[in-house]
């Protein structure tokens, strides 16, 4: 039996990003009405247009600032190469949902020629509040005394930017290039050699001193900051 009709708008969406992250743009709306138990007609009634029932789907996958509070949180009782490789091991479980149906989507849009794009942009864009998110995290680490005086704007980028480039090539490779792995290890242990090379730039020599600063990062989150007191 179907379900009702007054289904809620969060589980049709529930149901449509199952279908989108398993079958990226090859997903039809018949395949999400069919998971959800409703008919097309319901979809198209309250999404308009596959487009944009793939943009309101995938705009909390796009999200990963929440993952970034996660680690932070009770970050003061921990070392901070769990920290690191806590945080890079969850924006890659990320990236290895939402990459993989993001470009699928983009390159068919792209290869027929429809100009209609998917847009998550909100308030702040998706991988803005992510950055902000890590560099607060970072900020608090470097305050404590825990890394070395550093740039913390540019040290996310390279800690999101490494593992969104691991995942998206080897998605790459296996979706367009005969179904070859990019890389000749597993995705953990490239976290792992990753952060112990990032340490090794970054982490506080022991007996020097933090050096006075004069202010706190510009617009560094307070949440992930609070999350080392804990």
């Amino acid at each position: 039996m179907g379900r009702p009709a007054t289904i809620k708008d969060e589980a049709l969406l529930d149901a449509a990003r199952e279908v989108f992250l398993e079958r990226g743009l090859a997903a039809t709306t018949s395949e999400v009405a069919h998971r959800a138990g409703v008919s097309e007609g319901t979809l198209f009634k309250r999404f308009g247009t596959k487009t944009r029932l793939f943009e309101c789907a995938m705009s909390a996958e796009t999200d990963t600032s929440g993952l970034v509070e996660g680690v932070a949180y009770g970050a003061r009782g921990k070392p901070v190469e769990v920290l690191f490789e806590e945080l890079g091991l969850a924006l890659l479980a990320k990236f290895q949902r939402i990459v993989p149906a993001v470009l699928t989507h983009l390159v068919g849009t792209l290869a027929k020629g429809n100009p209609e794009l998917p847009s998550f942009v909100t308030d702040v864009p998706p991988p803005l509040r992510m950055l902000v998110a890590v560099e607060g995290l970072l900020t608090a680490l470097r305050d404590d005394g825990r890394i070395a005086e550093v740039d913390v704007q540019v040290l996310a980028r390279m800690i999101v930017g490494s593992i969104w480039q691991f995942v998206f090539l080897d998605f790459a490779m296996k979706r367009f290039f005969g179904g070859r792995g990019a890389h000749p290890m597993t995705p953990e242990d490239y976290v792992r050699g990753h952060v112990r090379i990032m340490l090794a730039g970054v982490r506080r020599r022991p007996g020097r001193a933090a050096p006075a600063r004069k202010g706190a990062t510009k617009g560094t989150p307070k949440k992930a900051k609070r999350g080392m007191n804990e």
